[in-house]
């Protein structure tokens, strides 16, 4: 097991508390930008916000499932950094696919829109992946932290990371900066976070 010296622990929880702080930010800012896109893909806002919530939390549960699975001890802190860098990447991905959703549902649909479930297929498979990344980084990042009280204190800090993200994104950088930007800012969280990881592996 992963053994810090005790003059290095303080500073440790410090960064992974603040390594999941972010995370937690970049993830609400995802899930806001996307629920606005969606709107727009389904012309119906409860629509969206139904298939939003459902695939983001699917995602999660599905991806702190895998992470559960992981058995053979590793480096724990360098494998949260891979992930913060695969949920920023599929993230970015995701946005892309999506900006190009109500096109694709257009041409499906012809003369005659699709109905609201093919549409849900169609977003599924789009927000699955960093979702799934997104939901196990916490697991992982458990695993590491196995300092008393540990878990509880990673859980607050992911927590607070979303009510920020959610608030800044809600009430700045989307009618500052816009959507793409915001994907952009919340990516780079990701990425700081998995230096940060790197860096104190």
């Amino acid at each position: 097991a992963y053994r810090v010296p005790a003059s290095r622990q303080s500073r440790l929880r410090a960064a992974v508390l603040a390594m999941i702080f972010v995370s937690g930010a970049a993830a609400l800012a995802y899930e806001l930008v996307w629920m606005r896109m969606l709107a727009r893909a389904f012309g119906v806002t409860v629509y969206a916000i139904s298939v939003l919530v459902a695939v983001y939390m699917g995602g999660l549960a599905l991806g702190a499932a895998w992470a559960a699975t992981m058995k053979k001890e590793r480096d724990w802190l360098r494998a949260y950094g891979w992930l913060e860098v695969a949920a920023g990447a599929a993230a970015l991905a995701a946005t892309a696919l999506m900006l190009r959703l109500p096109a694709v549902i257009a041409r499906l649909g012809g003369e005659t829109p699709i109905s609201a479930s093919l549409r849900a297929l169609l977003a599924i498979p789009v927000m699955l992946p960093p979702t799934f990344f997104l939901g196990a980084t916490l697991p992982v990042l458990t695993r590491f932290w196995k300092l008393e009280g540990g878990a509880g204190r990673l859980y607050g800090a992911n927590t607070l990371g979303a009510m920020t993200g959610l608030m800044i994104a809600g009430f700045w950088t989307i009618g500052e900066w816009g959507e793409t930007a915001t994907i952009f800012w919340a990516a780079i969280l990701n990425l700081g976070a998995a230096v940060a990881a790197f860096i104190f592996s």
